[in-house]
């Protein structure tokens, strides 16, 4: 996914159109195409909230700070108050991000961002989406055990057959018989806690190399419809944020709201295949 320049940014508001010049950050010489933005969007609300989230997320960016939208690019106090608007977008969609935005949006371009007190919006994952770890266990718990489990696979003094046997060494040390059967941690949605995402840690062969590494999978069920999906293959990016418990939040959500398109394709696939044997 890359990043385009844009400049000339025209909103119509009474038409519904926006307009802009809009050019590939990567392509040279640069070159500006006069385009209609988001045309297969149909509300100005739904256009709009697209578009300050190409902005805040770094998908946009303005030639030069002319256009009062361009403050929404610029400045840590912006970037870190809209922080939470990217997975706000996913979990709310476009209008209802829009909704919950749109007086902070309006408060940045009206007043700007200098001798205003910092105020963080709490994304829509920190308020509704609640972690649970293996009993007796805090966060910093399992992420302690993870980079020491980690650090085993690492050592490249070690064989394969010796890193296993260590990696369940340890696993069998820390971890009761029981726990050892359970997830690490799971999340969930406490305003709808039907689906439960669950991850758990395993060893992978590296196709590169003749060596393993540790990773995650993920074992993601819809309680009330009995759908379930494992994930697989995926699960090395939450190495990289275990340290921080909000973000893996947003990953196990957006895990989640991956499950959910994967179950409303499975859905309509079935429903073609009975309409088919109907005809």
């Amino acid at each position: 996914m890359g990043s385009d320049y844009i400049k000339n940014l025209r909103i119509d508001i009474k038409n519904n159109m926006m307009t802009a010049d809009i050019a590939d950050m990567k392509s040279y010489p640069i070159t500006f195409d006069n385009v209609e933005l988001y045309k297969k969007k149909e509300s100005f609300e739904e256009k709009y909230s697209a578009l300050i989230f190409d902005i805040v997320s770094g998908m946009l960016h303005f030639t030069n700070s002319s256009h009062k939208l361009a403050k929404l690019g610029f400045g840590e106090k912006t970037a870190v108050e809209l922080k939470n608007y990217y997975d706000d977008y996913r979990v709310l969609g476009s209008i209802g991000v829009y909704k919950k935005y749109e007086n902070k949006i309006n408060q940045i371009l009206n007043n700007g961002i200098e001798g205003r007190k910092l105020e963080i919006i709490p994304s829509e994952v920190e308020l509704h989406y609640k972690m649970e770890t293996l009993p007796n266990r805090s966060f910093k718990d399992i992420s302690k055990l993870f980079y020491s489990l980690e650090s085993i696979t690492e050592n490249n003094s070690l064989s394969i057959r010796e890193k296993k046997h260590l990696y369940e060494e340890m696993i069998n040390k820390e971890l009761s018989e029981e726990d050892r059967k359970k997830p690490l941690f799971i999340q969930y949605n406490k305003d709808n806690p039907d689906i439960i995402v669950s991850v758990y840690p395993i060893i992978k062969k590296n196709t590169y190399k003749d060596d393993v590494f540790l990773t995650y999978y993920f074992d993601i069920k819809n309680l009330k419809t009995n759908y379930e999906k494992i994930y697989d293959d995926i699960g090395m990016m939450i190495s990289y944020i275990l340290d921080d418990e909000l973000m893996t939040k947003q990953v196990l959500h957006g895990m989640e709201q991956q499950f959910i398109e994967d179950e409303r394709k499975e859905k309509n696939k079935y429903i073609e295949e009975e309409n088919c044997e109907l005809l």
